[in-house]
């Protein structure tokens, strides 16, 4: 099996971010369905709906910030790419300004 790619990584680690947040309120439904009184998950078809919910709403986040985020995508794609190959951790450049900025574009 082959590993996945840089590109991908970032990508995924950009919009996992951005999803934590926007879609919150989807997953907390889930977790919430998936929760039984004695701490373990319940059946899983029973939250069919929460997740179909869940999955909806990160698909319309990555499909509507791909559109008119570009810019803020770019320059936290860029500057996290940019520390993969960064050796000395001190050299490394905080990306989080730009990786914030891609969450809070709407």
């Amino acid at each position: 099996m082959q590993g996945v790619d840089t590109d991908s990584t970032v990508k995924n680690l950009i919009y996992g971010f951005k999803g934590a947040s926007f879609c919150a309120k989807e997953r907390g439904d889930f977790v919430l369905c998936r929760a039984t009184p004695a701490g373990r998950l319940g059946d899983p078809e029973l939250c069919e709906g929460k997740v179909a919910n869940f999955l909806q709403c990160y698909h319309d986040m990555v499909k509507h910030t791909s559109a008119s985020c570009q810019n803020q995508y770019k320059g936290a794609y860029d500057c996290l790419k940019s520390n993969f190959d960064v050796k000395d951790t001190s050299k490394m450049v905080s990306c989080k300004e730009l990786v914030d900025d891609f969450a809070s574009c709407k």
